[in-house]
């Protein structure tokens, strides 16, 4: 009888133990998932930074929004193509692929066409049929087959090399002062970044 009691009790205490154990887990589990979404929604650094920020690459992690996603994308390939479009520009039709060159090449969706405003009154002013709205080459003017070419090739040759948006830091060597450039080339770049993005 006594040994039978004892039986009972000890298989009471294991599924008490059990109870807590797997309490234990889901709560470990719930706090994990916790983390996880909050770190995803957590708000990121917005392209482009101010002229003259440049953060360090070891505490900022490069994302255009808190949650990217197609929405957004299209939001900023929507606007870059009203721009283009009042600017009547002939790289309004490739609006959205500047937007998704320039988050792969974390170079901010508006860096591309606002270098353009400078070098080619955003691709009208320059060689015919070169398909380089960024005077890119200088003296040795670079021709490519079609916009797509173009584009993909300035935002791989800026991402690589002039990734923060320090207008006035990439002017140093995108375009010198010995190349005889524009010396409001940074001015020019930061405003029409900013009409851009005022853009209704």
């Amino acid at each position: 009888m006594k040994r039978t009691r004892r039986n009972r009790l000890l298989r009471y205490k294991i599924a008490f133990a059990f109870q807590w154990f797997i309490l234990g887990v889901i709560t470990v589990l719930s706090i994990l998932l916790y983390q996880i979404v909050s770190e995803q929604m957590k708000p990121k650094f917005i392209s482009p930074l101010p002229e003259g920020h440049v953060p360090s690459r070891t505490i900022v992690q490069r994302i255009y929004a808190a949650e990217p996603g197609k929405k957004y994308a299209d939001e900023r390939s929507n606007k870059l193509a009203a721009f283009l479009k009042s600017k009547n520009s002939p790289l309004e039709p490739h609006a959205s692929l500047i937007v998704t060159l320039a988050d792969k090449y974390d170079i901010g969706w508006t860096k591309l066409v606002a270098i353009s405003a400078i070098e080619s009154n955003y691709g009208k002013i320059m060689p015919q049929g070169s398909h380089n709205a960024w005077g890119l080459g200088g003296a040795r003017f670079m021709h490519f087959d079609n916009w797509e070419e173009g584009i993909t090739y300035a935002s791989q040759l800026i991402g690589n090399n002039y990734q923060w948006n320090a207008n006035r830091g990439i002017q140093t060597k995108y375009c010198p002062d010995s190349d005889n450039c524009n010396p409001a080339w940074p001015e020019v770049v930061t405003k029409a970044s900013k009409d851009i993005i005022s853009i209704k």
